[in-house]
């Protein structure tokens, strides 16, 4: 059916409605397929890089023990962590059983029907790894033995992966007193990955944290300044974010439970970082110093151009007792609801107008994304939207996203797909998922009339690779 005006032109509204989406999105998925990986910020660690004989390790580290969403899922349903191969901080070291963990694995897979940790690992299975026995409880040891072969080989090294799957570039996340000599090894050698760290400071502002002194001691001696003072830790905070810079970084990220920020003045941070220092810190200073380095670290990605992600809205370790027994980040984490109108004035107000900031914004409270996040990127020129992020990185709530954001935000206020990944052997599969995804959205508009076939094959270009470039400043071909 075609709309026409008054004036007797056609609408620019055309509603196609006969036309099947589930062929359209394939053409569009077509066109967007084989496109280079932009993996501007994951949690891979850096070392897996380090040379050509590294390795991923057995399929139990790889898809189990490592692997904090499959860990939730096994213990949900009563299975102890130390069947999936977890160690008691207070206790004796056991070597685990990697086939053993692997069986635990397989015998609960029905725990993970639908969940997009389970796609994950099936499609990198079929389409990566080439094994095309169905993953079961029943082929389980057969696939365990294929996995083994395949993961010392290689092809499936680190490195080699890096070149199979296509990744032009991959970000890795790293503390704040990280050791960055691998970075600076690849960057200078030989090799034609392109590997980036990302500068994640947690550590050097969270005063209440008992590590925190120790992380301040160690960057005092990565810097050239004095870190007993509040102004010497300013600059070792500068010179250490130009050391990330040198070593190949285009962004920074922060981990917070709720995006709070609050201006100081110097007088009042100067005392609050004293009395941290001193271990006297109680905690509405460590939130009001969280709150004002956020401010900090906004003023300073216009100074150096570092992009400034904020992944807000996890109440980290909410097991408590699981977290003393096991360590934190074995699934424990827990999403909160979150303000970004109110809790981000103050820094949007100071920094939101600047064409010199790219602030990039994670929740894992979905409610905000047409009430508060769609409206605020569509609105200050520093904000873009970051992807689904954790519980959400799913074909429904990929689908949930573009719904809530897209008409309010605008396309170029997103970032495209952000993996977030930790398993460098499904991060493939994670971006073939968004891109089916969105081509099945794109699809449904085509359908509907609402675009054309080449505006959503564009469309869905830029969501695949393009904006995730942009976003975070990265070379076409990055290197």
């Amino acid at each position: 059916m075609v709309m026409v005006l008054a004036n007797g032109a056609p609408s620019p509204l055309t509603l196609a409605v006969t036309q099947d989406g589930r062929q359209l999105a394939g053409e569009i998925y077509r066109e967007i397929e084989f496109l280079p990986v932009i993996s501007p910020h994951t949690h891979v660690p850096v070392g897996l890089f380090a040379d050509e004989e590294s390795r991923l390790g057995s399929p139990a580290d790889v898809f189990v023990t490592s692997d904090h969403n499959v860990l939730r899922t096994l213990y949900s349903a009563g299975v102890p962590l130390e069947a999936c191969g977890l160690q008691r901080l207070q206790g004796d070291v056991v070597v685990p059983d990697a086939r053993a963990i692997w069986r635990v694995f397989t015998q609960h897979l029905h725990l993970f029907w639908q969940s997009p940790t389970l796609l994950w690992i099936k499609d990198a299975l079929w389409h990566d790894l080439e094994i095309h026995v169905p993953l079961t409880m029943q082929s389980g040891d057969e696939i365990f033995d294929e996995l083994l072969a395949k993961l010392a080989s290689s092809e499936f090294s680190p490195r080699g992966i890096f070149t199979k799957f296509l990744i032009e570039t991959l970000s890795t996340t790293d503390d704040g007193v990280a050791d960055l000599s691998v970075h600076e090894s690849i960057r200078n050698g030989d090799w034609a990955g392109s590997i980036r760290p990302t500068f994640r400071p947690d550590d050097l502002g969270q005063i209440q944290r008992p590590e925190w002194r120790s992380a301040l001691l160690k960057l005092g001696e990565l810097t050239s300044g004095r870190v007993d003072t509040y102004s010497g830790f300013l600059a070792s905070l500068a010179e250490r974010r130009s050391q990330f810079i040198h070593a190949g970084a285009t962004a920074a990220d922060h981990g917070i439970e709720s995006p709070y920020a609050e201006r100081l003045s110097e007088h009042e941070a100067g005392i609050i970082f004293q009395r941290a220092f001193a271990g006297r810190a109680d905690e509405g200073d460590a939130r009001r110093f969280d709150a004002h380095l956020l401010m900090v670290h906004a003023g300073m990605s216009c100074d150096d151009g570092l992009v400034m992600q904020l992944h807000a809205g996890a109440l980290r370790d909410h097991n408590g007792p699981l977290a003393s027994d096991f360590g934190p980040a074995i699934g424990g984490d827990i999403p909160v609801a979150v303000d970004w109108t109110r809790g981000l004035a103050s820094l949007l107000s100071s920094f939101g107008n600047s064409s010199s900031l790219t602030l990039v914004l994670f929740t894992l409270d979905e409610s905000t994304y047409s009430r508060e996040l769609a409206p605020l990127a569509g609105h200050y020129p520093a904000l873009r939207l970051g992807s689904p992020w954790w519980f959400h990185d799913s074909p429904q709530g990929m689908r949930r996203y573009l719904d809530c954001t897209v008409e309010v935000a605008g396309l170029h206020n997103l970032t495209g797909f952000v993996d977030d990944a930790r398993n460098l052997l499904t991060l493939a599969a994670r971006h073939r998922l968004w891109r089916r995804a969105i081509s099945g959205w794109l699809g449904d508009q085509v359908s509907f009339g609402t675009t054309t076939i080449d505006e959503a094959v564009h469309v869905a270009r830029l969501l695949s690779y393009d904006l995730a470039r942009d976003s975070y400043k990265l070379p076409v071909g990055a290197s």
